[in-house]
């Protein structure tokens, strides 16, 4: 969806949140908010709010969301832990790695209860995807954080949506906040 979405925009100079506006116009235009006969709605200003607790060190983001009250403490414990590993080496091959790690120790963590393992577990599957779309993406172009920060806002921001009960809306809200998170200013 992210390339159907900067197809459209193309060369077109735009914010951030003209991005996210783009984006869920997209997702009622494709009909993807009719989930069981009922028209569901993204708040682009949450979308918003996620975007505005990124920063290029993730432990702060995750500490900014935690704060915010989007992810619980265990959660962002765990996420935090994670981040400081990815932080010291910034190589693919090495995140790729990391990130396969971070899934088996979340599987065997037995502190975690089985929300939390799910939120972190639905957390490391979409980090994964992002990464390789983002690896692809920014081959063509730079944005304004690195290419791993804006795989982890995809992540965090599905596992947010997670916590909030509804899977179908938990992919659109880290659709828009990938989007977003790319080119904010």
């Amino acid at each position: 969806m992210l390339k159907e979405l900067y197809q459209e925009i193309g060369s077109e100079k735009v914010t951030h949140k003209e991005i996210v506006k783009k984006g869920i116009k997209l997702l009622q235009r494709k009909g993807c908010l009719l989930i069981d006969g009922k028209q569901h709605e993204i708040d682009e200003n949450l979308v918003f709010d996620i975007v505005s607790c990124l920063d290029a060190d993730l432990n702060a983001f995750f500490i900014a969301l935690n704060e915010k009250g989007y992810l619980n403490e265990k959660v962002t414990q765990e996420l935090r832990i994670f981040s400081n590993d990815l932080q010291s080496n910034t190589c693919d091959v090495y995140q790729l790695e990391r990130l396969n790690q971070f899934e088996l120790n979340i599987a065997n963590n037995s502190s975690l209860d089985i929300v939390d393992k799910e939120l972190l577990l639905g957390y490391v599957a979409i980090d994964r995807s992002s990464t390789e779309f983002w690896n692809e993406q920014y081959k063509s172009q730079k944005g304004p954080f690195a290419k791993w920060v804006i795989a982890a806002a995809d992540a965090a921001s599905f596992a947010i949506g997670m916590a909030g009960g509804n899977p179908v809306l938990a992919g659109y809200l880290s659709f828009l906040v990938s989007a977003s998170a790319a080119h904010k200013e």
